[in-house]
């Protein structure tokens, strides 16, 4: 429990150095050197931890998002409670598979609110490149826009209207007059 397939040299270094049999290794002329005995450890473990993440993402199927919100010890239940091959899976792999999902699902959110962010402003700049007839309604408008790409992209359509209800607002408050 000591070393998983994320500790680094440098951490498990500093948590070894004093070990006699970390000082036996170290002062061995002829063989493995501590780094490369740590290394073909981590990789070995980086090969358990991936086909661990197969099997607990299989057995969790669609239970996934209650699992990203439970504990590790709770999805360990779980998984037990399901069997296979995920059943077995350490307490360590499992903390890091779950945190790794975790991570994904928040990246995916963040890129969708990006996503959306950018689309809404794509949207408000194409509204000020076009000659659109100030103080117009939304229902009159919105023909005139519907074919622009910016439309397609944003498509919540009370944020497309009150995108443009904000740029008429700024019109008028410019000193537009209606109709121009």
């Amino acid at each position: 429990g000591r070393l998983t397939a994320r500790t680094s040299w440098k951490e498990f270094a500093k948590r070894v150095a004093d070990e006699p049999a970390y000082a036996a290794i170290n002062g061995n002329v002829g063989g493995s050197r501590p780094r490369e005995l740590f290394e073909d450890v981590v990789d070995e473990l980086g090969d358990t931890l991936s086909a661990d993440a197969v099997a607990v993402t299989a057995a969790l199927g669609d239970h996934v998002d209650a699992a990203l919100e439970a504990s590790v010890e709770a999805v360990s239940s779980m998984l037990t409670a399901a069997g296979g091959r995920a059943a077995g899976v350490s307490a360590a792999n499992l903390g890091i598979i779950l945190g790794d999902m975790r991570a994904a699902k928040q990246e995916k959110a963040e890129r969708a609110i990006r996503k959306a962010r950018r689309a809404a402003d794509d949207f408000a700049a194409m509204l000020r490149s076009k000659p659109l007839p100030v103080g117009a309604s939304w229902e009159a408008v919105r023909p005139e826009i519907a074919r622009e790409p910016a439309f397609g992209a944003l498509t919540d359509e009370t944020l497309r209207k009150q995108l443009n209800e904000a740029h008429a607002a700024a019109l008028v408050a410019s000193g537009a007059e209606p109709g121009e």
